[in-house]
């Protein structure tokens, strides 16, 4: 199921689900990007002056592994929110020596 809905996304790597408060991932931080946040029907979000709302998505090297996921390795995606109008993450979201 998980393979199925990153095809339809586009392929990559699957997020990792934070399920509860307190939940953390860690892995080494192999890729990044900046990309247009979308609602859950894929329709690309705005701010009210028209302006596109911005997520960070940064793929991490885990030691997790699912066996719902085809020939997994361990990749995993997160998405951080920010507020791109004052430039700043999330409060829960740090980052140090590359580990997140």
């Amino acid at each position: 199921m998980l393979n199925d809905i990153n095809e339809d996304l586009g392929g990559g790597s699957p997020s990792f689900k934070f399920a509860a408060i307190g939940d953390t991932v860690k892995g080494k931080v192999i890729g990044g990007e900046k990309r247009q946040d979308t609602d859950l029907q894929g329709t690309p979000k705005t701010w009210d002056d028209g302006s596109p709302m911005l997520q960070l998505v940064v793929t991490l090297q885990t030691d997790e592994r699912s066996n719902e996921i085809e020939d997994d390795d361990g990749r995993r995606r997160i998405y951080i929110k920010f507020n791109m109008k004052s430039r700043s993450p999330t409060p829960s979201f740090r980052l140090s020596n590359h580990q997140i």
